[in-house]
């Protein structure tokens, strides 16, 4: 029921995208539903309620980190309010911002 809930595109993508995506978005998630167990399903979601029960970040843990970061955020995503404290933590990180109303 989860899988059925996050796989299915919602009604303003269908009417918005490309017969093509369409058909690519159907044949990719049967193809991730064929490999699916319950089992994999089950140690998802309890990784998952480890990992928010376990975990807190710290802006230390990437202190070893080399590779680039990117930070990106759509002007009407809930973590926009967020945008300038990022680029404060990662002063070296690349940024995109979308529009609100751009649609990919």
């Amino acid at each position: 029921m989860i899988f059925k809930i996050f796989a299915k595109p919602d009604k303003e993508e269908l009417h918005h995208k490309s017969a093509e995506w369409l058909a690519w978005h159907k044949a990719y998630f049967k193809e991730l539903k064929s490999k699916l167990t319950k089992e994999n399903m089950q140690t998802h979601i309890n990784q998952m309620v480890d990992f928010s029960r376990n975990y807190a970040f710290h802006p230390d843990d990437l202190s070893a980190w080399h590779g680039n970061i990117l930070i990106t955020v759509s002007e009407d995503d809930i973590v926009f309010k967020y945008f300038t404290e990022l680029k404060q933590l990662y002063p070296f990180a690349q940024t995109h911002i979308f529009d609100k109303d751009q649609r990919y």
